[in-house]
This record gives structure tokens, sequence and C-alpha cells, in this order.
């Protein structure tokens, strides 16, 4: 299974069709550069929101800046940590790197989000969901793509 943006000016993104409601998930996702004569040229420098969002959130459709989804709970890979579409600044010396592989842990039961790179063992910032943050279940897995010229592979 493959995600990536399409050729076009806005922002793309997934967003998954399972839902979470209890237990713990893992989802294990590729790095990837499109082998293409446009992507080709240039340096490594996806910017990629990872995380989850509630299923029933529909607070960004009409904007495209899909990140800012009242619900949206993640990281992205330029180092920001993400809480209800705020974004925020962190040092996290794991930001992934061409074919590197990051897990997604997604524990319920805690309402825990924890992001690992699998290569340099470098864990993000946990971040703890409150349900006043307006991510309320059920959860579902969303990305977002600011670029075109990368992917992401789930594994």
């Amino acid at each position: 299974r493959l995600c990536e943006k399409g050729n076009y000016e806005t922002y793309g993104y997934v967003k998954g069709n399972k839902s979470y409601s209890d237990g713990i998930h893992h989802i294990r996702m590729k790095f990837e550069k499109i082998e293409s004569s446009n992507s080709n040229n240039c340096k490594w420098s996806p910017w990629i929101f990872i995380g989850l969002c509630s299923a029933t959130d529909r607070s960004a459709y009409g904007d495209v800046r899909y990140h800012k989804l009242r619900s949206a709970c993640g990281w992205s890979t330029n180092g920001d940590i993400w809480i209800n579409g705020m974004g925020k600044r962190i040092q996290w010396s794991g930001i992934p790197i061409q074919n590197d592989i990051l897990q997604l842990t997604i524990d319920c039961n805690q309402k825990l989000l924890t992001l690992v790179n699998e290569r340099t063992h470098e864990k993000t910032k946990d971040i703890q969901i409150d349900f006043q943050d307006k991510t309320t279940f059920p959860w579902c897995f969303y990305l977002v793509f600011a670029n075109h010229g990368y992917r992401v592979r789930l594994l």
C-alpha cells in the first residue's frame, strides 16, 4: 500500500479506513523518494504529517492545510509536534531520511501516541491525548503531504 501526493499545488492527505477505540496498534511505514525525472535532482526534504485524527472530524474541509484539522495529533518530518492542528518545534534527531522505517504506536487504552525511527532507534516526544483536545474516539491513521516527489509505503 502506497501513499503519495499527486502533482498539484495543494496539500494531499490520506485518512485510514480502520478505526481505533481500544487496544494498542502499530503502523509501520517506509519513507521513499518517487523515481521520476522531476524528483531525482532535488535533495531529500519531504514535509509529511504522521499521526491520527478523530474519524468523524471534518473541521479542515475546504482548507488545503489538512494537518490543521482540529483533532489532528502527530508529528511532521521537519521536527514539529502537532496537537489539535497547532504546531510546535521540537528537537527530534530521528527525523526520517530516504528509506527509513518509522513505527507509529497508537495506545487507545493510555490515550498515547509514540513514533520511533527504526534505523536510529530515536523516539519522538510522546503525545498524551486529552479528550478535551477534541481528539475523541474513534481515531484513524492520518498522513498529510505538503510536497510531491515522496511517498510512504505502509508495511
